[in-house]
């Protein structure tokens, strides 16, 4: 079956724009996962309360590119488990912690004054 369409691809010339789809797709997806990853290394490394170490750095890049990899598989249906189980121990190892919050300091003497002129009034 021979025509002289031009525009009729044939079947390798499909299969070639088919991978040209597939490998755009996957240096977008790249992108994608590339920022979200630098937008929570940002977001965690602002939340240490502390000027992150070298190590900090490190560990918070590893748990970013972890979160974001489960959260990629989890998308296309497929089981996280195994990268949710590498945070958790990515966690342990490291210690990582954010210094713990400090409960605002208040002066009873105020805080009293404040409610009894409010109860009169």
């Amino acid at each position: 079956m021979s025509t002289d369409d031009p525009t009729v691809m044939s079947g390798e010339q499909r299969k070639a724009a088919g991978r040209a789809r597939g490998v755009r797709r996957m240096r977008e997806i790249a992108a994608e996962d590339q920022a979200k990853r630098e937008k929570l290394t940002a977001e965690l490394l602002a939340d240490l309360g502390r000027v992150p170490s070298a190590l900090d750095r490190v560990n918070v890049a590893s748990l970013a590119a972890a979160h974001v990899r489960a959260e990629r598989l989890r998308t296309r249906g497929r089981s996280d488990l195994e990268e949710r189980r590498q945070i958790t121990q990515l966690m342990r190892a490291t210690g990582l912690r954010p210094q713990p919050v400090t409960a605002p300091q208040v002066d009873p003497v105020k805080e009293l004054d404040d409610y009894f002129s409010g109860a009169e009034s």
